[in-house]
């Protein structure tokens, strides 16, 4: 069995609790691990406390330790010759637990990629990234305490472990929708990241109703709220092969 397994220090060790909270991506790896031709990679808490420990200089350095710092855990499985990786990749989507919420997802024409963020008052508890195409299925998870402006520094950081999965993720700590909790009819105000300039932006309400839609540009754009009633709304901007969405609430 082609399987790789990286750990440092007292990696074994790890609690489980380090890993992947979600029972879906549990099952997945757990389904995975005694395949053959499947590559695993899985770092621990204590892997990153050493890295955190240790002696760097540069600016270059301390971003590193600051993120390391954050991360809790790391795993990721990949499998090459998954006949139907397109469809294994759609079942992890739709089993991942309602409490994650969508970041970006990327279609190209040979494959799909998809991560997803567990966040609640500015910090994410874990990062998933789902990969599917023709004969390719990845699924990744980064556990931790990591504030939600740093989601994309940490993503990055990681996509050059078998696969560039991370490289076009946004910073989703620049995507803004305030007030938010907002109240019925109030004016909200939408300030979009200049990498998404030129997107297609549309809101929904949770019954996949539209309520606005614009053409992003690098203003403030604001918007009266009194046709979209109260509720938890889905923001969804599209530019090209990139889609990205954000949450937010109005409140009666």
């Amino acid at each position: 069995m082609k399987k790789i397994l990286y750990t440092l220090a007292a990696a074994a060790l790890c609690s489980f609790q380090s890993f992947a909270q979600d029972a879906a991506i549990n099952r997945f790896f757990s389904e995975y691990e005694n395949r053959d031709n499947v590559t695993l990679i899985s770092l621990s808490g204590k892997a990153f406390e050493i890295a955190n420990q240790i002696e760097m200089e540069g600016d270059e350095a301390e971003d590193f330790k600051r993120i390391a710092g954050q991360i809790t855990g790391f795993r990721m499985l990949i499998d090459n010759n998954d006949s139907d990786a397109k469809s294994t990749a759609k079942r992890a989507r739709r089993e991942i637990s309602a409490k994650f919420e969508d970041l970006v997802t990327i279609r190209e024409k040979d494959s799909d990629v998809k991560i997803v963020i567990n966040e609640s008052n500015g910090l994410v508890t874990e990062i998933i990234a789902i990969i599917g195409s023709d004969t390719d299925f990845m699924l990744a998870s980064i556990t931790g305490q990591i504030k939600l402006s740093d989601v994309s520094d940490v993503t990055k950081r990681f996509s050059s472990m078998g696969k560039d999965v991370f490289a076009k993720s946004l910073d989703p700590s620049k995507i803004l929708v305030f007030p938010s909790p907002a109240s019925k009819g109030q004016e909200i105000s939408i300030v979009l990241p200049s990498e998404l300039n030129g997107a297609t932006v549309q809101i929904f309400d949770v019954s996949g109703k539209k309520v606005a839609n614009f053409i992003a540009n690098d203003k403030m754009r604001k918007l009266n709220t009194d046709n979209f009633g109260t509720g938890v709304f889905i923001l969804k901007a599209t530019k090209g092969d990139i889609e990205t969405t954000r949450k937010f609430l109005i409140n009666q």
